[in-house]
C-alpha cells in the first residue's frame, strides 16, 4: 500500500479548516520520492511546499487554503503509481503534478481517462504531450535546449561527439544535433549509454581527438563524464544540458570549464530569485536548485491562474485552454492557447570554480 501524506500548507491553513471557516483546496502529487530518482522528488516536493506556505500565509487562495497531497512511488513502479494516484482521487483534488518521465507517462494513462488535469515536472519524454488534451509539461524540451547548446560553440564542430543517456530525451538531444549539423559540414558520432553504464574511461577515449563533445545524462552520469574526460586531458569544447548546472555537478573540479544551457535562477544578478534562494537554503539547510524551483514555481503560477476564479476543475482547465504569461523564478514564460509545452527560458553558460558563468 503506498504511503500518503496529507501537508498542511501552513498552521494558518490548518486554523481555517479546523473552524469550519473555508474548505481547503487539494492538490495531488505523484513523485518519485522512493528509487533511484528520489532526489528528483524531494527537490520538486520541497520547492512546491515552500510555495504552499507562503500562498496560505497570504490568505490561500481565494481565501481558501491550499493543501498539498504527496504520494510517494518509485520511478519504475507502476502498480505503485497507480494506487497512489487512486489514493489521490478519494481527496477530489483539483489537479494532479508528477515529475520525471517514467512517472508523468503512467499518471498519463490515469489522469487522461479521469479528464483530470495533469502538470509533469522536470519530464523530458517528446511523447508526453502528444495526443493529449490535459497533460502540460512545465520544462524545457530537446527542441528548446538544443539551440542553446548549440550556440556556446565559437565555430561549426568539424567532429562532435554526443554521449547521451539512451532514453527519450538523449535520443531527442542527438536527434535534434543530427538535423542541426549535417554530415557536410561535421563529422558526429552519436555514442548512448544506458542508465547502468559505468566505463566512461572507454567512451572518453572515442571522443578524445573531437573537436567538441556533448554530454546528455543524469547528473551521476554526467559526473562521471566529466572525470573521464578530464583524466584523459580532452582538449576540446564540452558541453552539456541543464542537469549539468545542478549544485553536485557543478561542485566538482572536472566540470570546470564545461558550457551549458542555464535556466536564470543561477544568475546572481536575477534578484527575482533571491528571496526563493535565501527561504530554500535556511528551511531546507541545502542550496537551492532547478529541480525545486520548478516545483516552487508552478504552485505561483497555479495560484495566478485561480486568483478570483471558481476554483473548479472546469475553470482551470478553461484558463489553461485560453493561455497564459506569467512572471516567476525562471522569469517570463507563457503557455499558447491550446498548447501543452510550457518552457522556461535557457541561457548559454560556462562553470568556472563551481560558478554558472552566464555568456
Amino acid at each position: 500500500m503506498q504511503l500518503l501524506k496529507m501537508t498542511l500548507g501552513f498552521v494558518f491553513g490548518l486554523l481555517l479548516i479546523s473552524c469550519g471557516q473555508s474548505d481547503p483546496i487539494y492538490i495531488g502529487a505523484v513523485l518519485p520520492l522512493k528509487g533511484p530518482a528520489k532526489f528528483v522528488g524531494e527537490e520538486v516536493r520541497d520547492g512546491m511546499q515552500l510555495a504552499v506556505d507562503e500562498v496560505n500565509q497570504k490568505g490561500g487562495i481565494n481565501g481558501r487554503p491550499l493543501v498539498m497531497l504527496y504520494s510517494e512511488v518509485a520511478s519504475q513502479d507502476q502498480d505503485g503509481i497507480k494506487a497512489a494516484y487512486d489514493s489521490l482521487l478519494e481527496k477530489d483534488p483539483l489537479l494532479i503534478i508528477s515529475a520525471t518521465s517514467s512517472v508523468s507517462l503512467m499518471v498519463k494513462n490515469h489522469t487522461e481517462k479521469a479528464n483530470m488535469p495533469l502538470f509533469a515536472l522536470v519530464a523530458t519524454a517528446p511523447d508526453l504531450t502528444i495526443n493529449t488534451q490535459r497533460v502540460y509539461r512545465y520544462w524545457p524540451t530537446a527542441e528548446s535546449e538544443v539551440p542553446q547548446l548549440a550556440g556556446v560553440f565559437p565555430s561549426t564542430p568539424r567532429t562532435l561527439g554526443i554521449i547521451y543517456l539512451d532514453d527519450g530525451y538523449g535520443q531527442a538531444v542527438y536527434g535534434n544535433m543530427v538535423s542541426r549539423y549535417p554530415a557536410a559540414t561535421t563529422e558526429l558520432v552519436g555514442i548512448p549509454f544506458d542508465i547502468a553504464f559505468k566505463d566512461f574511461e572507454k567512451i572518453a577515449q572515442q571522443v578524445k581527438e573531437m573537436e567538441a563533445v556533448v554530454a546528455v545524462g543524469f547528473d551521476s552520469h554526467l559526473r562521471k563524464i566529466f572525470k573521464a574526460l578530464k583524466q584523459i586531458d580532452y582538449k576540446g569544447t564540452v558541453v552539456s544540458t541543464t542537469t549539468a548546472t545542478l549544485p553536485s555537478v557543478t561542485g566538482i573540479t572536472e566540470s570546470d570549464g564545461v558550457y551549458v544551457a542555464s535556466p536564470a535562477i543561477y544568475n546572481n544578478n536575477f534578484l527575482f530569485i533571491e528571496k526563493f534562494r535565501k527561504e530554500y537554503n535556511s528551511r531546507y539547510n541545502k542550496p537551492f536548485n532547478h529541480y525545486a524551483a520548478n516545483g516552487y514555481d508552478l504552485i505561483g503560477l497555479i495560484a495566478g491562474l485561480l486568483h478570483d476564479q471558481e476554483i473548479s476543475v472546469a475553470s482551470l482547465q478553461q484558463q489553461i485552454d485560453r493561455g497564459f504569461i506569467y512572471s516567476g523564478v525562471f522569469g517570463n514564460i507563457n503557455l499558447d492557447a491550446n498548447s501543452f509545452d510550457i518552457d522556461f527560458p535557457l541561457y548559454p553558460a560556462k562553470i568556472e570554480d563551481g560558478r554558472i558563468v552566464f555568456l
